[in-house]
């Protein structure tokens, strides 16, 4: 039988006997999946591809010795995979370093801190730019300018090589695909992190009464036919898109097989005219230590005069190569042939 025909069970039975290409089956099936379920957790982000390696590696072993016992074999495997990674604990790097990017931000631009907080939030761009008096068109030059000014203070501190938001749809229609792009790919845990710091502070959020009413529509038609308001609760709470994918990774139909995954940092929000961002605050540098000079040594000669000692050493050289010439060309003028 083809392994295309075989079911998960049938095929973790099959590598237990010794079947080379069960296992294989099993990986490509799973592994995107996989990938995404790792890469959603902030705190796992970082390393999500080693230790994806590490949790196919101890799927292998745990097969071979029997433990699985034929149930979901999409949930075993999220469930080995916390067993493997353990629990996420503390904060990484990154997410430290965008929460003090945007504490600056907030301090030195607030106006523009309360632009990126609702836009980053999902509400209606026309009705954020009627709040704040402005343009749909400045509303969006206001953003990009301050996104770019926190991609530059997390880039600066190399903690990172951009921004999610930086991508993030202007036109509110287009959110769902854009969300759902994330839930399969490998960055949903980042975007979290800049979820997170761009407003720490979140609302009571019931995930479980939230997804009820629209399990049956998210799992087989993806985010397309939930309201907008639903929506925005999930940007509003970043942890609850954590919550849903791995509802969605774990029952979701052929729908989000189907959905192509994000990608790294390679598009970014456009401006609609062009605006240098404003730069943040950042730690001043250390001073560059200075050389001290000895008591056998004499101090050092500044830049420039160095610089015209060289000049006038080389222009020495030329000219007594001109004088030598110029002697010998004298000497066998004086010395040739006479007529």
């Amino acid at each position: 039988m083809s392994d295309d025909f075989r079911t998960d069970d049938e095929l973790a039975r099959a590598h237990r006997r010794g079947d080379g290409n069960a296992f294989a089956e099993l990986v490509r099936r799973h592994e995107a999946r996989l990938r995404a379920f790792v890469a959603g957790e902030p705190a796992w982000a970082a390393d999500h591809g080693k230790l994806t390696q590490r949790v196919w590696a101890a799927i292998d072993r745990a097969l071979q010795d029997g433990k699985y016992r034929g149930s979901h074999f999409r949930a075993w495997l999220f469930k080995s995979t916390e067993a493997v990674a353990g629990t996420p604990a503390g904060t990484s790097a990154r997410a430290s370093r965008l929460t003090i990017c945007f504490d600056r931000l907030a301090k030195a631009q607030p106006e523009s801190h309360r632009l990126v907080m609702c836009v980053s939030h999902g509400l209606n761009r026309t009705f954020v730019a009627r709040k704040h008096r402005m343009s749909k068109a400045k509303l969006r030059d206001r953003y990009c300018v301050a996104i770019s000014a926190v991609r530059s203070c997390l880039v600066k501190s190399g903690h990172g090589r951009g921004l999610h938001l930086e991508r993030m749809p202007f036109d509110s229609a287009k959110l769902p695909r854009w969300l759902e792009r994330y839930l399969t790919g490998d960055h949903l845990g980042e975007l979290i992190e800049e979820l997170l710091a761009v407003r720490p502070k979140r609302t009571p959020f019931d995930f479980a009464a939230w997804f009820a009413p629209l399990r049956d529509h998210i799992l087989t038609s993806g985010l397309t036919s939930v309201p907008r308001s639903a929506i925005r609760k999930l940007f509003t709470n970043p942890p609850a898109l954590r919550l849903l994918q791995r509802e969605v990774l774990t029952t979701g139909g052929q729908y989000w097989d189907q959905v192509p995954r994000s990608t790294g940092f390679t598009r970014r929000l456009a401006a609609t005219r062009p605006a240098r961002p404003r730069p943040l605050a950042l730690p001043p540098a250390p001073p560059t230590p200075q050389p001290v000079p000895t008591a056998d040594a004499p101090p050092a000669s500044p830049p420039n005069r160095r610089r015209l000692s060289r000049w006038v050493i080389v222009a020495a050289v030329v000219a007594a190569v001109l004088l030598s010439g110029l002697g010998v060309f004298a000497v066998l003028a004086l010395t040739g042939p006479r007529g």
